[in-house]
């Protein structure tokens, strides 16, 4: 049975006479909702019109208190709906919308209306034609994807709305040319061609509004033990080459989605497949990954770039594929979840260095806005500071929560989490009270608000040049450390010595400007280093150099955080 998805619904949708008092806050009504019980979808590609034509049906649930009149679907802009039929009868539709716009709402009579408790089944014939071919849609001869951003499948709310869209089992038979494969996640349950066709039926219980490609594919299956089956798609201009690289690729993948299961817990059984997209960047789905035909482009085993690329696409099985934003615009248990988590994959297989240099980077690409950065719970996909914001600081986000949590304690209240509400669309507001409510001890209050309401961030640098005294048989190190940032954020301070011993000492960041640190050491160290490992997210980052430069106040650059002899 699947989870149910609340619903705020428009008086005119649930055709409610004039004087009808107005209804109580959804929040403030349990079972003010509508529920998604399935869809069923059939899908025709017309690679030469740059069109899919689709006839789709949506089996829902009537969970208000008022019997349901009519009901409001959106669709691609360019959407053009021919009919509509509500129980297998034909049905009064209205297209509301121009074709230049993203959106088209689609208005549906139901008559005789559906009672308090019922269901009803909904079905809009309809194509969609893709002028612009963008990142979330394109309809070519032998390389296709189609993605959720493209709106070729119904939502019954607006996909951008703060109710998010409507997840739900789907059965989906694509019809393609002949000569291509169809891939998707989910089942497989049916494939066959005839007459210059291939039609191919998937049956999806991940809960996912469908995504998917079709190309002139050739496979590549993984030879393994594993009881997960992994099956990859490369078109078939790619050079032989490549096979041996999505064999790697999908023994990673493998290999990255145990890792993951013992962090957040199982997702249902489904064949892993990843497939070769003529798009820019990488595309995850429960269990299906859709990535650039330049991944495959390597011998041996992958970079750490394309390793923490991969795990970062595998991710989106978990989030959103298992915990489910109900709002697209915050990004938090999605994108910044997947960074995060794509950072812990490459620390487990690839070793601390490797992982340090994915937080630099993460760093770099942040410092490169050119921009004013906005809260992070502000963010919404297609604003100027949605990538580096959601994915890197949203990504630091979640490290900072580690650093109060402890990263055991951290997953294990994700996984309960996820693993309490599966594909359920769930306000991020709601899993922030769940940490604050099984880890009161951690005052995480202050933290959440400084983190997901403000655009301040921690800044640690050295100031001046450290005094160094003698001390027994070693030596003592005074020195001033600027500061500013949330009180209490943890960091550290690294001392190396000639020998080339590392001595570390736990630091927070105080409620002053500055505060005064000192160190015992055994001899004299040759540098001096704050927050080694990157933990925090700084406002300017720079490579730790030596001499470092003035500001306009006389002060070292905040971000130079490192002394050397």
């Amino acid at each position: 049975m699947p989870r149910r998805h609340r619903s705020l619904l428009r008086s005119l949708s649930l055709g409610l006479p004039a004087l009808a008092p107005p209804l109580p806050a959804p929040a403030a009504v349990p079972g003010y909702f509508l529920e998604v019980m399935g869809y069923d979808i059939s899908a025709e590609l017309r690679p030469g019109e740059d069109t899919i034509r689709v006839d789709a049906t949506l089996t829902i649930a009537n969970h208000t208190f008022y019997p349901l009149e009519v009901i409001d679907l959106y669709l691609n802009g360019a959407a053009q709906v021919t009919g509509a039929l509500v129980n297998g009868a034909e049905a009064a539709f209205e297209n509301i919308g121009s074709r230049g716009d993203p959106v088209r709402r689609l208005t549906i009579t139901l008559s005789p209306p559906v009672p308090v408790s019922g269901e009803v089944s909904i079905s809009a014939d309809y194509a969609v034609t893709y002028f612009e071919r963008g990142s979330g849609a394109q309809i070519e001869p032998g390389a296709t994807h189609l993605l959720v951003e493209s709106r070729w499948t119904p939502f019954l709310h607006e996909w951008d709305s703060e109710y998010g869209g409507d997840f739900a089992p789907a059965r989906i038979s694509l019809r393609v040319p002949g000569n291509e494969t169809a891939v998707m996640p989910g089942t497989l349950v049916r494939e066959q061609r005839e007459g210059g066709t291939a039609l191919f039926e998937w049956e999806s219980g991940l809960s996912v509004i469908p995504a998917f490609a079709s190309g002139r594919y050739r496979t590549v299956a993984l030879e393994s033990t594993s009881e997960t089956e992994a099956i990859g798609h490369l078109f078939e201009d790619m050079p032989a080459s490549d096979d041996e690289a999505m064999r790697t690729l999908l023994t990673r993948a493998v290999e990255i989605s145990g890792f993951y299961t013992a962090l957040y817990g199982p997702l249902p059984p489904a064949p892993l497949r990843i497939a070769a997209v003529d798009r820019r960047g990488g595309y995850g789905l429960p269990r299906c990954l859709l990535l650039e035909r330049q991944t495959f482009d390597f011998d041996g085993e992958p970079s750490r770039d394309t390793f923490e690329f991969l795990a970062h696409e595998i991710a989106h099985s978990w989030f959103p594929g298992l915990l489910r934003p109900r709002s697209v615009a915050t990004g938090m248990p999605s994108e910044a979840l997947a960074s995060y988590s794509a950072a812990l994959a490459v620390e487990h297989f690839l070793g601390p260095e490797a992982a340090r240099a994915v937080w630099r980077g993460y760093q770099q690409d942040y410092a490169s806005l050119d921009v004013a950065d906005e809260p992070l719970l502000s963010q919404y996909p297609g604003s100027r500071t949605y990538g580096a914001s959601t994915y890197k600081k949203g990504a630091f986000f979640w490290r900072a929560l580690e650093q109060r949590l402890g990263r055991e304690r951290l997953t294990g209240l994700l996984r309960e989490f996820a693993q309490a509400h599966p594909f359920e669309a769930i306000p991020f507001p709601d899993l922030v009270d769940w940490f604050k409510a099984q880890a009161p001890d951690s005052d995480l209050d202050a933290f959440f608000r400084w983190w997901l309401q403000g655009t301040d961030l921690a800044n640690v640098g050295l100031r001046g040049e450290p005094r160094v005294t003698a001390q027994g048989a070693g030596v003592h190190v005074e020195l001033t450390v600027d500061q500013s940032g949330l009180p209490g954020t943890p960091f550290e301070i690294e001392a190396r010595l000639a020998d080339g011993q590392h001595v570390r000492q736990p630091l927070t960041i105080t409620a002053g400007a500055t505060q005064t640190v000192s160190l015992a050491l055994p001899a004299a160290p040759v540098e001096i280093a704050l927050d080694p490992d990157r933990w925090l997210l700084q406002s300017r980052y720079q490579d730790d150099a030596w001499p470092r430069e003035l500001d306009a106040m006389g002060h070292y650059r905040v971000a130079a955080r490192a002394w050397r002899r």
